[in-house]
């Protein structure tokens, strides 16, 4: 472009100029024809002394502020916002109270062995392996009695080599564990293969679980009284019932106790053994008198 025209330009302002610094501009917005004029309202403090050094107006402002942001911690003003307990029972669906942290458990397991938990006449304490014992054995029994078994196999089936007489009974008993859910098969040589066993039952020694059945099976072969299903029950529910100092969840615990009362006898095991006792109030009361 030639001086000249550039001369031009400039001179008559034929291209607007472009300024994009705008920092430290105050933009004051253009009013309306039919907006009023506000008078703009001034605060003043007339406490404020200038020649005070120890106090200005923003720190009195922040303390003034500050104020009632107090309040939201002020129990009078907030229905008393620290911690209450309330050692009301409020039963879960679990076993457990509700989940506020004074929650009380209903259920309390001691020494692995017992659970305790709260009734109306006292304290009931159970023995959670003979607990057990009764509930497997009501269940192997229905289960034997109506043919109608449910099995669970293993990913790594077992081989189990047995003494001869145990050999021998177990070989007897295959196809009467069979309906309660063992897969057991004769490998020879005295040892037979465990590819299944039953379902929802957890055993983490099946050799020494097979030896304690074919032990107790033995032990009541001299009860005439009791037929062939009754003894492989009995057998299988002494077995697998779940041992001493094994630790229960409250979840457990309440299963375990649900599951006893829904037992045809829930006081004793089949064998006749005592398996709950209640502890009176009031010889509580003695023991602390």
């Amino acid at each position: 472009m030639h001086a000249s025209a550039r001369e031009a330009i400039g001179k008559h302002n034929l291209a607007p100029s472009l300024d994009f610094s705008r920092e430290g501009v105050i933009d004051i917005p253009t009013p309306r024809k039919d907006q009023p004029i506000q008078i703009p309202n001034v605060d003043i403090n007339p406490t404020f002394n200038p020649f005070d050094k120890d106090k200005k107006p923003h720190q009195q402002t922040q303390k003034e502020a500050g104020h009632d942001w107090q309040r939201l911690y002020d129990s009078k003003d907030n229905n008393d916002l620290s911690p209450t307990f309330n050692f009301e029972q409020k039963q879960g669906t679990e076993g457990m109270t509700s989940n506020e942290p004074s929650a009380i458990p209903r259920y309390l397991q001691v020494k692995g062995k017992y659970i305790l938990t709260p009734v109306k006449s006292g304290l009931m304490v159970i023995d959670q392996r003979k607990a057990h014992e009764r509930i497997l054995y009501e269940n192997h029994l229905a289960t034997l009695q109506k043919n109608s078994t449910v099995a669970q196999n293993s990913l790594f089936p077992e081989t189990i080599t047995l003494n001869p007489s145990d050999y021998q009974m177990c070989l007897e008993l295959i196809d009467e564990m069979a309906k309660l859910g063992f897969d057991i098969r004769d490998f020879g040589q005295n040892s037979v293969i465990v590819h299944g066993i039953p379902a929802n039952t957890t055993v983490h020694d099946i050799k020494s679980v097979l030896e304690t059945l074919l032990d107790q099976y033995k032990n009541l072969q001299s009860e005439l009284t009791l037929n062939q299903h009754e003894k492989v029950a009995r057998s299988t529910s002494m077995a697998a019932a779940i041992p001493n100092n094994k630790s229960l969840s409250p979840r457990e615990m309440q299963e375990i106790t649900d599951q006893l009362f829904a037992c045809s006898n829930p006081n004793t095991t089949p064998g006749g053994k005592k398996i709950l006792n209640i502890v009176k109030l009031e010889d509580i009361e003695k023991l602390l008198a």
